[in-house]
């Protein structure tokens, strides 16, 4: 008889270690099969979207992006200079943006610069350029000093690639040609020999109002998104009319506002060409941002208007005219004046514009007068209104009444919004303090207020520096310039008593937005031509990119849960054949008695066992004889 291994006692335990072995192994596999899933699903989400990359999505996601793209930092930023030469004086703005995304419908992306403080690298000298008339040769040292100071904030190896412009508004215009181009030549000829900026004779010019309001309205739209692709629950659409007669939705855009102490500007886009006369023709104007001429995404139509004489400033010194004006009449009139002579002689005149108790000295000729402030905002705006229809210029030097309402513009007040600088925001802000959104009933009421007030106290206010931003004029021309607010906007422009949607402002995002910004990016509108046309590259090559699996790369966090079940797998295979060889190959044991017996079998076949040879070596136990 053979020795089994396997006895019934084995075979038990043997399959009830197999059964919990396979359960182990299926729960594994169940987990292992899951993690494949999971993984296999987000390769196919990755290769859907790049077949259906003709959406913003960048493909950096999926394929390698080149090394331009890796990082933002000083190396790959690009720079722009830009030179505001104003009346007053000149400054230089440094403006800064990442590498474009190569994405057609996107613009580039122009920041102001800021220093390692947090400043704005921006720089004021004074006096304006159009001191310069009798000594255009000096005029180059006054920009020379801006530019050293841009070149000191813009990297030494970028000098080559960085764009410098520089544009002369109100101060130049006042001179004739042959003045402007003394001093525009001298800069053109001598900066270009003094720095290594990207620098052409095209980069020099003075520039017109509509021009200035233009680039406005762009940087005002840049700043606020508007020129995005990338809709957020409260942006708000709009559908224009693109040439040819299409229709295109993108987001709305904004209108400006800007009054100042000389003239109103408004600027805003016309969706649509309404039924206008030959003078609103041509206060509109056509340009597109994009870098082609087939961007439809960027095609804007803009009405653009500036009414000289208009602003506070104007506005005031027609006022007084007016009433000392009418006082003449009346007194030529009637035999008796009806105006109240002051204790020294001079005429008094009622000014319902002023504060009560603030009284000023007029002289207009051989006329002089004392102003005394009876604070009736009431009789104000309706006296401004009669001010407001006296002719006045526009900048194509020809007459317009400002009151007509064939010269007011054609705004669609319930599909618009609106945003005003200057002194919309000083008036609303500097003293009333409720600058923001703009509410006709809640101004009116702390005009009127304000108007009411004794001059005794608003000296009190000033002397305690309650309101820090008001200077003198501000206190003395609150009342006034509130009311002639109210008239530009509601009589002269035709804004509802009820519009919401206007907003006046100072800066967005904490920063001063200034034109330069908007004529910047016009300016520079076909740089992203290169960067578009490795996009493109990448996008023609899109069917020969091999997409590996996302276990391949060790980017991915797949991988190492991969990894990690992977050990895990192999550690359970090698204790299962451990095991196995355990079992397979025991211990050799001790036999037992039941070696000596017969086996069942034996018996059966009446097999006869010769058990003498088993104790034929053993000495005989006979018994002895007897």
């Amino acid at each position: 008889m053979r020795w089994q291994p396997f006895g019934p006692y084995r075979i038990g335990v043997f399959r009830v270690f197999t059964r919990q072995l396979v359960l182990v192994s299926q729960a594994l596999m169940v987990f292992f099969a899951l993690f494949v899933c999971i993984i296999i699903g987000n390769w196919l989400l990755k290769i859907v979207k790049l077949l259906n990359s003709n959406s913003d999505v960048s493909y950096d996601t999926i394929i390698k992006p080149s090394p331009e793209y890796l990082a933002l930092d000083e190396k790959l930023l690009s720079y722009g200079v830009f030179v505001d030469c104003g009346s007053s004086g000149s400054r230089v703005f440094v403006y800064c943006w990442p590498p474009h995304t190569g994405q057609p419908k996107q613009l580039l992306n122009i920041q102001l610069l800021h220093d390692s403080n947090g400043h704005p690298v921006v720089m004021k000298i004074e006096p304006g350029l159009s001191s310069y008339v009798d000594n255009p040769s000096d005029a180059s040292e006054h920009v020379v000093k801006l530019l050293q100071y841009a070149a000191v904030h813009v990297p030494k190896e970028r000098h080559k690639e960085t764009p410098v412009y520089i544009m002369a508004t109100a101060g130049l215009r006042l001179l004739d040609t042959r003045d402007q181009e003394a001093i525009l030549n001298d800069l053109r000829v001598d900066l270009a020999l003094q720095f290594n900026f990207l620098f052409s004779p095209t980069h020099v010019e003075v520039i017109s109002g509509k021009q200035e309001g233009i680039y406005s309205w762009i940087a005002i739209n840049h700043a606020l998104g508007k020129f995005g692709h990338t809709l957020n629950p409260d942006d708000r659409l709009t559908s224009v009319v693109i040439p040819g007669g299409a229709k295109h939705v993108r987001k709305r855009t904004v209108g400006i506002l800007d009054l100042g102490g000389a003239s109103l500007q408004i600027v805003y886009e016309i969706p649509e060409l309404h039924a206008m006369n030959d003078t609103d023709k041509n206060l509109l104007v056509d340009f597109n941002l994009g870098c082609s001429s087939s961007d439809i995404d960027h095609h804007y139509r803009l009405y653009v208007n500036t009414y000289l004489g208009i602003g506070s400033n104007e506005a005031r010194l027609r006022y007084e005219t007016q009433l000392l004006t009418n006082y003449v009449l009346l007194s030529n009139q009637n035999s008796s004046s009806t105006g109240k002579p002051a204790d020294d002689g001079l005429v008094s005149v009622p000014d319902a514009c002023l504060p009560v108790g603030r009284s000023e000295h007029i002289v207009r000729g051989n006329i002089t007068a004392v102003f005394y402030g009876t604070g009736d905002f009431s009789e104000c705006s309706r006296s401004l209104v009669t001010v407001l229809q006296q002719t006045t210029t526009c900048e194509n030097m020809t007459a317009c009444s400002t009151h007509s309402d064939k010269q007011r513009p054609i705004i669609n007040f319930y599909d618009s919004e609106f945003y005003g600088f200057s002194e919309f925001f000083y008036t609303m802000e500097d003293i009333l303090k409720i600058g923001g959104k703009y509410n006709m009933i809640k101004f009116q009421h702390a005009a009127q207020n304000y108007c009411s007030t004794n001059w005794t106290q608003i000296e009190k206010w000033r002397s305690s520096t309650i309101f820090p931003r008001a200077d003198n004029n501000r206190y003395r021309l609150q009342c006034f310039k509130s009311a002639w607010l109210m008239t530009i906007l509601h009589i002269h422009l035709g804004f509802p008593p009820r519009y919401r949607r206007l907003t006046s402002t100072q800066y967005i995002s904490n920063e001063e937005v200034h034109w330069t910004l908007g004529a910047l990016l016009y300016k520079t509108k076909y740089f992203p031509l290169r960067d578009i046309e490795k996009h493109q590259q990448l996008s023609q090559a899109q069917s020969h990119v091999h997409v590996s699996p996302p276990w391949t790369s060790r980017t991915e966090p797949f991988y190492y849960v991969i990894v990690f079940c992977l050990v895990i797998l192999g550690i359970v295979v090698l204790l299962y054949i451990r095991r196995l060889r355990r079992a397979a190959f025991p211990l050799r044991r001790v036999p037992t008695m039941s070696y000596y017996m017969l086996d069942t079998d034996e018996t059966s076949q009446s097999v006869r066992v010769d058990r003498s040879q088993s104790y034929s070596h053993l000495p005989s136990m006979s018994p002895p004889l007897s």
